[in-house]
């Protein structure tokens, strides 16, 4: 008994009864096409039956990604059929490949940025390679920025696409800046964010959270970062983030040149001596030489130690060389 032939034919008459479903049950396949070239879950997409497509590809192990006689997915036909969001996204979650478009050039990340914002930020984290999808409006955040005088985005919402992948450096229909229109909304922060986040690659900027930039865009940040790095506060696999930030280890010193004499000291110390947080900070390569005492941010501190030794010398020099002050007296003759 051939089980497919008897589906093939119920597909063939558009019937999407029990009886096609008991077909699956007593073991047909479900991705089967017809004489029209489609699958059964095609002509589900197709009459809105979204209900049984579900079932079929939860229950029944029908292929999501199944393309039809034109090389179609079912959610091809989804996005150009006007689909809720929610439909779309419930189709990726299933594991839908995202990468399609409508007649627009629309893939679905662009129409969860138009209607629903959260399901964009989801879709980022099940396929990351979506923040590089263009439309005929071009990138998803340039998509965003075409938008921002009809649909209101957050400062927040720009950040957190760069942090996904998107350029920073992006421009929209008018060639105005992502940073230009950040700085119209007021939000300073969010700027010094954005820059800090320009000087990293894509991938560091997923690693770099809020909490870790903020050592560089908060005006006592990098207080807090060598306070953090003397209490071993920062764990060990973001230590390297934060020493191969531009110029990271260069503001740490010159946070230290500003400090007293004594503090300078101590921490001069602490930086130079193996095994402590400050040391490993330092220590930790960043081009393609490797650290060294004799050049770079350890030689630096290796100098600035030895001007507070030879100042110290000078200052207790010219105490023992300074004349003694005579405090005699002179008693009144009688």
């Amino acid at each position: 008994m051939d089980l497919n032939a008897q589906l093939r034919q119920l597909l063939n008459k558009s019937i999407y009864t029990s009886e096609t479903f008991a077909l699956l049950d007593l073991g047909a396949n479900p991705n089967i096409l017809n004489d029209c070239g489609y699958s059964l879950l095609h002509l589900l997409v197709f009459n809105h039956r979204m209900t049984e497509a579900f079932q079929l590809i939860e229950k029944y192990n029908a292929d999501i990604n199944i393309k039809d006689k034109f090389g179609l997915t079912p959610l091809y036909y989804m996005l150009n059929d006007g689909f809720s969001v929610d439909s779309l996204i419930a189709m990726i979650r299933l594991g839908a490949n995202p990468n399609v478009r409508n007649s627009s050039g629309s893939a679905p990340i662009h129409q969860f940025i138009r209607l629903k914002f959260s399901y964009a930020l989801e879709l980022l984290k099940m396929h990351p390679e979506s923040i590089h999808y263009k439309s005929n409006e071009g990138t998803p955040i340039q998509l965003m920025m075409n938008l921002r005088n009809t649909q209101r985005f957050s400062a927040d919402n720009y950040i957190i696409m760069v942090r996904n992948g998107a350029d920073p450096d992006s421009v929209d229909r008018n060639n105005s800046s992502l940073l230009s229109i950040i700085l119209e909304m007021n939000k300073p922060e969010r700027s010094k964010e954005l820059v800090a986040l320009s000087q990293l690659s894509p991938q560091e900027r997923k690693l770099f959270t809020p909490d870790l930039i903020d050592y560089f865009i908060q005006d006592d940040g990098i207080m807090h970062l060598v306070c953090d790095l003397q209490q071993n506060k920062i764990s060990r696999h973001h230590l390297p983030l934060l020493a191969k930030f531009p110029n990271a280890k260069e503001m740490v010193i010159k946070y230290i040149r500003n400090l007293s004499s004594d503090v300078q000291e101590d921490l001069i110390k602490e930086c130079l001596s193996p095994k402590t947080s400050l040391n490993q900070f330092f220590s930790i390569q960043r081009g393609w030489f490797m650290t060294s005492t004799s050049r770079g941010t350890f030689a630096q501190l290796i100098k600035m130690q030895k001007a507070l030794i030879d100042n110290k010398i000078l200052e207790s020099k010219s105490f023992h060389d300074a004349p003694e002050q005579n405090h005699f007296t002179p008693t009144n003759m009688a």
